[in-house]
């Protein structure tokens, strides 16, 4: 996940824009879990590091519209395979709403009628 985030960061910052890292950066918490997401559960890891070598590739070489290209492939495909990690069940846990108990007590701080 480090790798990623730090690829991620670097692309940000490459791009020149100061306001993009910070905004991106607001929703890191959730970004995260999809990232997860994708690289357990979809089992799209090293496909992913192919395709970030490819975008940084074009990047460097100048080509801006082969780096648009490649990244809005990299993007569609992680949301397809995390759709379909999350329909078979594989993301479940990263996801899903938690457990509910099946009997609670009364709470101890006495909030216990606002939980009904």
């Amino acid at each position: 996940m480090r790798h990623d985030e730090a690829f991620h960061n670097f692309i940000y910052d490459l791009s020149g824009n100061p306001q993009i890292r910070p905004t991106a950066e607001a929703h890191w918490l959730f970004l995260r879990r999809v990232m997860i997401g994708v690289l357990l559960h979809a089992e799209r890891g090293p496909l992913v590091w192919t395709q970030h070598h490819g975008i940084l590739n074009a990047l460097v070489s100048g080509d801006a519209a082969q780096a648009v290209a490649l990244a809005t492939d990299h993007v569609l495909g992680a949301q397809q395979a995390l759709i379909e990690a999350m329909a078979s069940g594989k993301a479940d846990h990263l996801f899903g709403a938690p457990p509910v108990p099946e009997k609670a007590g009364p709470a101890p701080d006495g909030l216990d009628r606002l939980r009904r």
